[in-house]
């Protein structure tokens, strides 16, 4: 079986000027857009290249489906019949890939994972290329499924530790101010992409998750803003610790079989899609009650 992930996109280098109206986020977007595009490849330093291939795109531009390739010369073994041994040689363009159906206008990137290309370097791969390709910058965050996450928090006896690793909303700065507590002003002044939060207590109790800055940042966590690391106790007193994007990420299991079939990782995707549209809206009203 295979699994289908999920990451938001946020600009992140231009949101402050989406802020201040100087720039739209509509034309941001169609710029990512048309930047993507079959044969798009990056070079590693470790000899391989990874490049987009076999690249369907819609009519609008916004919807993109294809392959991501990890091409590399290796050493791969034969075996020779007629002298009953193995045969080690270089095989040229040895290829090892991955779908992926990328709805740019929902800001929503869906792929399936390998083992050489992992979910970092997967969201690396399109940070750096759109980056490139079109002078904007992105910072992608997993999905997470907050219902297994919250569950996994509250199976801890307490947290003593949670680490957030945050970027500013692509929506408005009403959005920002209600996910984090403060102006986004203040911190547009120091020019800052991404931020840390760190939260930590040595109360017998712990950490309040319930109280209001907590309950805020989890929803930035479910809405693809943030990622969180909660370090505490169990209730037999050992260590635990629960990383959002690698112990609960937001995923759909389909068929190896299907795992390299563009329409039926665009199928799922969709489906998802639709879901997380729900979620974030019910995550949004419940910010503005806060």
């Amino acid at each position: 079986m295979s699994s289908i992930y999920f990451a938001k996109m946020n600009i992140n280098e231009q949101i402050y000027e989406v802020y201040r109206e100087e720039k739209n986020i509509t034309d941001l977007l169609r710029t990512i857009a048309e930047s993507i595009s079959h044969n798009v490849s990056i070079s590693m330093e470790d000899g391989s290249e990874l490049r987009l291939f076999n690249v369907d795109q819609s009519e609008s531009l916004m919807q993109i489906s294809g392959f991501l390739g990890d091409i590399r010369t290796e050493e791969r073994a034969t075996f020779d019949v007629e002298h009953q041994t193995a045969i080690d040689q270089a095989v040229e363009n040895a290829l090892e890939y991955v779908t992926f159906f990328f709805d740019i206008e929902q800001e929503i990137l869906a792929f399936t994972t390998s083992v050489k290309l992992s979910r970092k370097k997967i969201l690396n791969f399109f940070e750096n290329v759109i980056k490139e390709k079109s002078d904007i910058g992105v910072a992608f965050m997993m999905y997470t499924d907050i219902e297994d996450f919250s569950y996994k928090i509250k199976s801890m006896e307490k947290v003593t530790t949670a680490q957030f690793k945050l970027v500013p909303p692509n929506g408005d700065k009403e959005d920002f101010e209600a996910l984090y507590k403060i102006a986004p002003k203040f911190l547009e002044e120091t020019e800052a992409t991404n931020f840390k939060q760190e939260f930590s207590t040595r109360k017998k109790a712990g950490i309040n998750l319930e109280s209001n800055l907590m309950e805020s940042y989890i929803e930035g966590v479910g809405l693809g803003y943030a990622q969180v690391t909660m370090k505490g106790k169990d209730d037999s007193g050992e260590s635990v610790e629960v990383k959002s994007e690698s112990d609960s990420p937001l995923k759909v299991i389909v068929s190896t079989a299907l795992s390299h079939s563009k329409p039926a990782i665009k199928e799922q995707a969709m489906e998802m899609f639709s879901t997380i549209r729900v979620k974030s809206a019910a995550a949004r009203e419940r910010l503005k009650r806060k």
